[in-house]
């Protein structure tokens, strides 16, 4: 009998227009403009290949007769010096696009630099070129090395996934036709009477709406990658995530509608939950650039998925895979047997 109510729930849950909006077209929308509006924030500075530098040179320098190996090897860098006779540096880098400005007195230098990259180059080069000069050597050996770092996300890739995850928390306003037609034709008290326990009334609301918010997210997905773009990375651990967030909100979802026993109120405090948790998790301020403390980060569910997540799509990899499953799987379990015994605490009550 259970999965008879299961497969006819589930089909009264999926011909519902406002299900298939909120969890396929909602998220879809909501990240192309977002998208549109924020994909310059995400975008990676790409440093040029070659800029240009401007210098004058006092005549009587110092510098003088170091100006010819200075642009030979700057040229080598990628950096092209362009001398100017008489020229005010901050101008010139503004009307010229300088990455940089070199004033050579008669015994020391001023670097006016651009606010970007590349004045950060141009000041290395220097730097590098006359300590090698000043010990006599003539040509520049530069030995960097490179830390592992996380590669950073367009906007695309980051809204594309985040808001398939949000809305997923969101899974409980997908059951509310269902829990409201079983209050107004007293389903429960009659499932009661048939002899059905609170396990398998809870597993006949549960799975339905697990489900549906699944398959709808699923599609939302496929087509954020066919009309967005959007990169999933790993997909088969993607939708593990995936599959365990939307299994993780469709408990807490529950949970809350057990005790509040009103769809109303339930739909109200799941909103005020998953907004505080998404805005902490990156769902409306970027985690990247979130000031939220480490600790309230690191406390919550959404944070731990959107970071996998994301990381799975630059990478392919993320080490907080572990930590969104365990997290999911744990609160999951707590929340299904928090409901059971609610749920058996109140028909206590009411007997």
């Amino acid at each position: 009998m259970i999965g008879y109510l299961i497969k006819n729930n589930l089909k009264l849950l999926l011909r519902s227009a406002g299900n298939l909006f909120m969890y396929i077209l909602a998220p879809v929308a909501v990240s192309a403009v977002l998208i549109s509006a924020f994909s310059s924030l995400l975008a990676s500075y790409e440093v040029p290949d070659e800029f240009r530098a401007g210098y004058t040179v006092q005549s009587g320098s110092f510098y003088e007769m170091l100006i010819p190996m200075l642009t030979d090897m700057a040229s080598e860098e990628g950096i092209k010096f362009v001398e100017y006779k008489d020229a005010d540096p901050e101008e010139a880098i503004a009307k010229d696009d300088l990455g940089g400005f070199v004033v050579f007195d008669r015994k020391d230098y001023v670097l006016y630099r651009a606010d970007d990259t590349r004045g950060q180059s141009l000041n290395f080069f220097l730097k590098v070129f006359f300590d090698n000069v000043f010990y006599g050597v003539t040509k520049t050996d530069i030995k960097a090395s490179h830390p592992f770092f996380v590669p950073a996300i367009d906007a695309t890739d980051y809204y594309g996934i985040i808001y398939a995850v949000y809305f997923g928390w969101c899974a409980i306003v997908c059951a509310s036709r269902l829990l409201s037609r079983e209050k107004k034709y007293g389903i429960e008290k009659k499932y009661l009477v048939s002899g059905m326990g609170d396990l398998k009334i809870y597993l006949e609301r549960m799975i339905p709406t697990f489900l549906a918010v699944l398959i709808c997210n699923l599609i939302g997905v496929t087509l954020s990658i066919f009309c967005l773009g959007v990169k999933w990375g790993n997909l088969p651990v993607s939708f593990m995530i995936l599959f365990m967030s939307v299994l993780t909100a469709t408990a807490l979802g529950m949970f809350i509608y057990y005790i509040c026993e009103s769809n109303v109120v339930t739909i109200i405090v799941t909103f005020m939950i998953v907004w505080t948790l998404g805005f902490i998790g990156g769902s409306f301020e970027t985690y990247m650039f979130s000031t939220m403390p480490e600790h309230l980060k690191m406390a919550d569910p959404i944070y731990h998925i959107n970071r996998a997540l994301t990381e799975l799509s630059v990478m392919g990899r993320s080490e907080y895979v572990s930590s969104a499953m365990i997290y999911t799987g744990v609160m999951t379990a707590v929340l299904v047997a928090a409901t059971l015994l609610t749920a058996k605490i109140k028909r206590r009550i009411k007997a």
